[in-house]
């Protein structure tokens, strides 16, 4: 019933303190690399959509397998973040509420022209993005 981030950092910190633990931070980083491979293989296989976006199972579990590779390449970042000494759940939070507000500068900036955002070109976005970037 706990967050999904929250229950991964609960699991892997059991299992380290059962001895279940790789070396190094290391060690840690080559399984995110591993995990990445096969998102990316996992992907690769998937009927997509032409925007690039995995089909719903035609014939196979291709979803399902692009879903379960993309959760090991998060566990394997909830393991970096504890052999680190970072709280994961804290981190992407920091990082959700740094996003917010970069886009809601740019939101700002779009009004401001007396534009919708959805209509400012993404240059544009990416430059005004870097303004809030350099404003933290």
């Amino acid at each position: 019933s706990i967050p999904a981030l929250m229950q991964a950092q609960k699991v892997s910190r059991k299992a380290a303190s059962a001895g279940f633990e790789w070396e190094t931070l290391e060690d840690v980083w080559a399984q995110v690399a591993e995990e990445e491979v096969e998102l990316r293989e996992a992907y690769a296989a998937a009927p997509k959509t032409p925007d690039g976006k995995v089909c719903a199972d035609v014939g196979g579990d291709f979803a399902a397998a692009v879903e379960m590779e993309l959760g090991d390449v998060l566990f394997a970042l909830v393991n970096v973040a504890r052999r680190m000494g970072v709280d994961a759940e804290s981190a992407l939070r920091a990082s959700c509420g740094k996003f917010r507000r970069r886009w809601a500068f740019i939101e700002d900036a779009a009004e401001k022209a007396g534009r919708a955002v959805e209509d400012v070109p993404v240059e544009e976005m990416e430059s005004l993005w870097a303004q809030a970037k350099a404003c933290e």
